[in-house]
């Protein structure tokens, strides 16, 4: 999962996965709480040119279930909606 416009300060604060769960309980409140999400791996992804600063770096969150991550990316979808 890509996560876009994140700025990087929040990323010493509070770390990456930390970030990843803030954004899914406050961008779905009706996503049940129960659900395990496993993070595997969450990091930012490099730059294409190294003195470039005018947007954040994306995140990229990989997940240990798929059936997760594919009920995130259907709510997603029914909220862009």
């Amino acid at each position: 999962l890509r996560i876009t416009g994140v700025p990087e300060e929040e990323d010493k604060s509070k770390g990456l996965k930390n970030i990843f769960e803030v954004l899914i309980e406050e961008n779905f409140p009706g996503f049940p709480r129960d659900l395990d999400i496993q993070i595997r791996e969450a990091q930012r992804t490099p730059r294409e040119h190294p003195g470039e600063r005018s947007s954040p770096r994306h995140i990229v969150t990989r997940l240990s279930k798929v059936k997760t991550e594919k009920r995130i990316l259907r709510a997603v979808k029914q909220s862009i909606r």
